[in-house]
């Protein structure tokens, strides 16, 4: 008999730790007040999943994420956990209904403007964390080990900020937060202390010179007119490119938004460009560079290329592209470049677009971003024949460019398993597309093409436009 009794006890205790750490355990309070009052009592964290009825994301989350055991393990007894649905329906149980008000509230104070969004809150209420979208298992981990670490609490640097007690070093820190909780107004006083705080030659110093560029917003930021009338200073200090880029193209974005903005039609979006140009030439040679970087290009495609691409214009490419080099130089040649390859892939002519693509990107390789360059591999890989080599090699060669650029990036990944894959090289294919399910395990469509793979089926059109 007591071998029996020891059984059952063991039995419950192992169905009660197996129940335990099968995901996160959500509470069912009745509302935002009764959940905090329970968080304090218990001295622990709240975690809160806001999601709504229709969002794809929040139900993967739901099946393949919270169930995992290692997220329960990491979340049950450090968090209280609640999920707050923010939409209504016509089926939505009492204890949702409930919750109407403190939902509506919550989506207000702290800035919910899409889904799923999850909150983390100290034992006192105080958000101190805050993550939008679907994330892997390890992520949200992270995230939840995140919040419960006193050293990145946003309340306590916030605290020590406000009462001049906050370090140097801690500066960074504390706006990186604000932003990612959403509390904006705090940049603004933050970054003028800092500013203030540097001594003269400090404020070149790598990164003192990056931080005050990461937070420039204005003209009228404090720090502003030192990033635009220190540049020949500032790129002798500032070793690496991306970084002097990075400072330039700061302060050129507020030149251009501020100069831009009162000429252009915010219904229409024409824009005065005469106006524009009078506006930017009060910063000098800085204002016309501007203007010829960023104006420019958009008067000719505006004025120029859109009237001729419409249906039945049918130019004369080769007689517009000479008039337009003509007058506007390379602004005008990358234009009708890109105008003329825009041709080619709305018929779907692959060759012909493969071919124009490589001549813009040997001449001015800057033209074409990661982004676009993606796209237009992903294009190619759908739309070329089988026969047409050529064309998947090189697109192969774009794409193999972006994935050493960006390696932890699932649909760039994707993208050069899929061109592997229809090229012939399966295994390579297969480790490639292994990396984009790793890289981003919720993407649906990256664990089809595996799968696909895996099988030896086709993961793009079997008959593709002629």
């Amino acid at each position: 008999m007591k071998r029996t009794i020891n059984l059952l006890i063991a039995i419950f205790l192992l169905i009660s730790n197996y129940g335990y750490s099968q995901g996160i355990q959500f509470t069912s309070a009745a509302n935002w007040s009764e959940l905090k009052g329970k968080a304090k009592a218990e001295n622990k964290f709240i975690f809160m999943d806001a999601f709504a009825t229709w969002c794809g994301p929040c139900k993967t989350m739901d099946k393949e994420v919270f169930p995992q055991a290692e997220v329960g393990e990491a979340f049950n007894d450090k968090f209280i956990s609640v999920k707050v649905q923010m939409d209504k329906t016509k089926s939505d149980a009492e204890l949702v209904k409930g919750w109407y008000n403190d939902a509506t509230a919550i989506e207000k104070d702290y800035s919910i403007s899409g889904y799923p969004t999850y909150l983390f809150f100290s034992p006192e209420g105080e958000l101190v964390n805050k993550v939008v979208g679907a994330i892997p298992a390890e992520q949200l981990i992270k995230e939840s080990q995140f919040a419960l670490n006193p050293k990145d609490q946003y309340p306590a640097l916030l605290k020590a900020f406000q009462q001049h007690q906050l370090a140097k070093s801690d500066y960074p820190k504390l706006a990186d937060l604000a932003v990612k909780l959403e509390q904006y107004q705090v940049i603004g006083p933050l970054v003028t202390e800092y500013y203030a705080g540097l001594k003269p030659n400090e404020r070149f110093d790598n990164e003192h010179l990056l931080f005050l560029a990461r937070f420039l917003s204005k003209s009228s930021d404090p720090q502003f007119s030192f990033l635009l009338n220190n540049t020949a200073k500032i790129n002798q200090a500032l070793k690496l490119k991306e970084d002097r880029e990075f400072v330039k193209n700061k302060v050129s974005d507020i030149i251009y938004n501020e100069a831009s903005a009162p000429y252009i039609d915010q219904q229409t979006k024409k824009m005065d460009y005469a106006k524009i140009k009078a506006a930017l030439n009060k910063y000098g040679p800085r204002g016309t560079a501007i203007y010829k970087e960023r104006v420019e290009p958009l008067y000719i495609n505006n004025e120029i290329i859109i009237p001729l691409s419409k249906p039945g214009a049918n130019p004369d490419w080769a007689k517009v592209e000479k008039e337009v080099v003509a007058k506007y130089g390379a602004n005008g040649e990358q234009a009708i470049w890109d105008a003329i390859a825009f041709q080619y892939y709305a018929k779907k002519d692959v060759p012909a677009f493969v071919q124009m693509k490589n001549k813009i990107q040997r001449k001015y390789p800057s033209r074409i971003d990661n982004f676009t360059k993606g796209n237009d591999a992903w294009f190619v890989f759908e739309n070329a024949k089988d026969s047409d080599n050529t064309s998947l090699q090189a697109a192969l060669k774009w794409s193999k460019a972006i994935v050493d650029e960006e390696p932890n990036n699932g649909g760039n990944l994707d993208t050069y398993a899929n061109l592997l894959y229809r090229l012939g090289y399966k295994d390579e294919s297969l480790e490639w597309e292994a990396k984009a399910v790793k890289a981003d395990p919720l993407r649906k469509e990256i664990g089809e093409n595996f799968e696909k793979m895996k099988r030896g089926e086709p993961t793009w059109p079997t008959q593709p436009s002629k």
